[in-house]
């Protein structure tokens, strides 16, 4: 809307242009909505300020040129500002030099005939006024639509720098949680890689033992060295799981996904036993995201269903369809199924449906997923599993 075309007459008209202009709360929107007001109320000056104590500061805008700056300061008892917020309402001035304020200070320095300004409060708590100015006395006495029209733009602006007061706060928590996960990252690599190290000389330490020890004792020595083998194994896969867990892509930039290469690598990534038959069906060609943690996703869920088979051969079918702004994945497979009871149980981190197994897979499934934008469940009645989850087709990178 053009401030020009605004006028006393328009209250309503304007304030509906005001709501809409104050909704993104940022400086831009401020100032406009600053011009829109001092157009209507025909004022030079549209000034938000902060007050701190005694020092008034300008920190929103609407001005002739060269004549104030934003962020200019001055003394609060210098300003009409204080009358406004001594009355803790609006004040409304027609020709100060003919009120009962023609040797305010303010006058006397920057001989401001009419002015009408209201206290200003964010969060609950003083925040400083809205007000407008200008040097010629007002045409006509202000009205009681005037004195509401500044009290509800008061609260307008009031409710705007919540929300931008809210955003930088927003800002700061997401810039300390990245920079959180940075250092979890290469935490966990660098405890991964310290950890693999003695895992490495256990494997080692127990060939030389098998070698060193004596025809008649290895036979015994044998089954106590296996389980060592699948102990220091479980251990290894759990570093594994923990270290793609804290990866997860988090910051990789997105891109253009060829998906049937993609599944093509999440199945070869998943290492299926012989006995283990894949079918794939797309009707999605490609998706625009980071590629590393919808492969994990898809590989973690093809070789979940290997592992939990109950059988030495096995059926797997992956589907992706289009439904709206997501392709919804599909993996499904022929194994024994999972309880009613246990379908939450399996996303939750460290807990376990079979013996061995780290409780992290599905925990990281769940996690991407929903840090992507999207959604996971499980289907499963009687014999057969369905793992569904759903991606954007576009996501935007999540540094």
């Amino acid at each position: 809307m053009n401030p020009n075309e605004l006028t006393r007459a328009d209250p309503l008209g304007s304030l509906v242009a005001l709501h809409e202009r104050l909704k993104g709360g940022a400086l831009g929107d401020i100032e406009e909505s600053l011009a829109i007001a001092c157009a209507m109320l025909e004022m030079e000056f549209g000034i938000v300020s902060r007050i701190e104590g005694e020092r008034y500061l300008v920190e929103y805008l609407h001005a002739p040129p060269e004549s104030l700056e934003r962020g200019a300061e001055f003394v609060l008892g210098q300003t009409y500002c204080a009358m406004t917020l001594k009355a803790d309402d609006v004040v409304a001035i027609d020709q100060m030099s003919t009120s009962p304020h023609c040797e305010h200070p303010a006058f006397e320095a920057f001989r401001l005939e009419s002015y009408i300004g209201a206290p200003l409060f964010v969060d609950g708590e003083r925040y400083g006024t809205v007000n407008f100015s200008r040097l010629e006395p007002n045409d006509r006495p202000w009205t009681e639509s005037d004195r509401q029209l500044i009290r509800l733009l008061a609260r307008l602006i009031g409710g705007a720098l919540e929300r931008q007061r809210l955003g930088e706060a927003l800002s700061r928590s997401l810039r300390g949680l990245r920079r959180t996960n940075e250092i979890l990252s290469k935490f966990a690599g660098r405890v991964s890689h310290d950890l693999r190290a003695p895992l490495q000389g256990i494997e080692a330490l127990l060939y030389l033992l098998e070698s060193e020890l004596p025809e008649e004792a290895q036979a015994n020595a044998a089954r106590l060295v296996g389980r060592v083998r699948t102990r220091a194994g479980q251990m290894n896969e759990l570093i594994e799981g923990l270290l793609a867990w804290s990866r997860g892509g988090w910051g990789e930039a997105p891109e253009t996904i060829d998906l049937a290469a993609l599944v093509a690598r999440s199945v070869d990534a998943a290492a299926l036993p012989e006995g283990f038959e894949v079918s794939v069906s797309l009707e999605v060609d490609a998706l625009y995201t980071a590629a590393v943690p919808l492969e994990q996703v898809l590989r973690n869920l093809i070789s979940n269903a290997a592992k939990h088979h109950d059988r030495e051969r096995g059926r797997i079918d992956v589907s992706v369809t289009r439904e709206g702004r997501f392709a919804l994945f599909k993996v499904a497979d022929d194994g024994p199924g999972i309880s009613a009871e246990h379908h939450q149980r399996v996303f939750t981190p460290f807990r376990t449906l079979k013996a061995g197994s780290t409780g992290l897979g599905l925990a990281m499934v769940k996690e991407h997923v929903e840090l992507h934008g999207g959604e996971v469940t499980l289907e499963s009645e009687g014999r057969g599993t369905t793992f569904l989850f759903r991606w954007p087709l576009r996501t935007e990178s999540l540094r």
